[in-house]
């Protein structure tokens, strides 16, 4: 009986032992099984709970944990599809957007910034016309600057900027931590600006150049009339009818000054016709080849089947022969004169040349020379009247601003592109009339 009764309370321990294990497995199981789950949530996944089915409390913080790992993983898949669309509008912004640190250091740039700046020179190296340092200096104090400045691409070419620098601030401590800024490039738009401000320079000259001209006309006809009344009252064997002569022909000489003048104000006369470009630039290329220097080569390229423009070809020829003389004196040691002819479509997305004209076709004319160039300075003031850079008595400065009016006069215009020692180059656009006048064929 004492063997019995120690045996039933030895497997009643057992069991009770098992069964104490069973039921504190069951009830840790889906403990365990939620803290897994948020070790795994800390390390960025979104485990599923589903084997957790129970309706104490435990169910409950099962059923509330699902909840809210669904909810956190779908408000993060919104943030970074957010992030995405942030990031694609960043890089595609046609503004050059940065982030600096607190010392000026680059942080991150969009793709514009890096298209203009590269990713090799620091913020301080970009910007040769300002201190930089000053400058975000400035704006950590007034939170936010606004500047116009220049600076060098990775091309080397000279850009203007509109630039804007905001200082970024901790919210805590208001302690700063770097800066937020871009940069708008408006070189285009400079240029096409002083394009327009010379152009209304040059009008305005034209307007004066007219008026001085009309009276010093009426001033050489009377010149004129008298010292032909004088001649016929001397006679040829007197001394004075000399006199009289030499009157006559300096008179004649100021008339030639007078009809430049009104060239340029746009005053002159002209006869219209239908005109082949071609046929004048033949013309003035042989004209060229037999009286400039042996030393400049002259080099035609005609474009075939050019449509004709309404002008007068004596005005037309003596502006294309104009700039030729300038391009000759531009290579005292001889070189390359270039003429060329071609069609022209001009359309509002080009801004290269600034043109003043109408969207449409025209015949385009390029004169190059590879002279000695020119400098900014003298490019804005080339086509003024009485502006030369030659010598006194070699020029009076009057054959490109008499070219500049009777292009404008023809509703053309001209555009001009030169460096110091790389040559310039002289484009004409005349509009295309549409009516195709026959060519006249060189004799074999």
């Amino acid at each position: 009986i004492v063997y019995r009764s120690v045996l039933l309370g030895v497997i009643f321990s057992v069991v009770s032992s098992i069964a104490a294990v069973i039921l504190i497995t069951l009830a840790t199981r889906p403990l365990t099984l939620l803290s897994n789950a948020v070790e795994k949530m800390e390390k960025g996944e979104y485990p599923e709970i589903g084997e957790i089915k129970s309706g104490d409390e435990i169910g409950v913080l099962a059923e509330a944990f699902r909840r809210t790992s669904r909810a956190i993983k779908e408000r993060e898949l919104m943030l970074k599809e957010s992030e995405k669309r942030v990031r694609e509008l960043f890089e595609r912004v046609e503004h050059a957007i940065f982030r600096l640190d607190k010392d000026g250091n680059i942080i991150e740039t969009n793709r514009k910034f890096d298209e203009l700046c590269g990713g090799t020179r620091g913020f301080y190296d970009l910007f040769d016309d300002i201190q930089m340092e000053d400058c975000l200096k400035k704006a950590s104090n007034e939170n936010i600057i606004d500047m116009e400045t220049r600076f060098t691409d990775i091309h080397g070419n000279e850009r203007v900027v509109i630039m804007s620098i905001y200082a970024d601030f901790q919210e805590e401590n208001a302690e700063l931590k770097g800066f937020d800024g871009y940069f708008v490039d408006i070189t285009e738009k400079k240029k096409l600006e002083e394009a327009v401000i010379q152009s209304q320079k040059l009008d305005s000259l034209g307007m004066l150049a007219g008026g001085i001209a009309h009276d010093y006309n009426n001033i050489l006809t009377g010149i004129l009339g008298y010292s032909s009344l004088l001649k016929n009252m001397i006679p040829e064997a007197d001394d004075k009818h000399k006199y009289a002569d030499m009157i006559e022909k300096s008179a004649m000489r100021a008339t030639v000054l007078t009809q430049q003048l009104l060239g340029f104000a746009r005053k002159g006369k002209f006869r219209m016709e239908m005109v082949n470009i071609n046929n004048i630039i033949k013309e003035l290329s042989g004209f060229l080849k037999e009286t400039l220097n042996r030393s400049i080569t002259i080099v035609t390229v005609c474009e075939d089947c050019l449509p004709s423009v309404e002008g007068d070809v004596s005005q037309l020829y003596q502006t294309f022969l104009n700039i030729c003389i300038n391009a000759r004196d531009a290579m005292p040691k001889g070189g390359i004169l270039s003429i060329k002819t071609e069609r022209y479509l001009k359309q509002d997305r080009e801004t290269t040349d600034y043109l003043e004209i109408p969207n449409g076709e025209y015949v385009r004319i390029s004169i190059i020379d590879t002279g000695v160039g020119m400098t900014e300075e003298i490019k804005k003031r080339m086509f003024e009247p009485f502006y030369t850079t030659k010598e006194v008595g070699k020029g009076t400065g009057l054959g490109l601003a008499m070219a500049y009016g009777i292009i404008k006069n023809h509703k053309g215009d001209i555009s001009v592109y030169s460096e110091p020692g790389l040559g310039t180059t002289i484009k004409v656009y005349l509009p295309a009339a549409g009516l195709m006048v026959e060519e006249k064929r060189e004799r074999e």
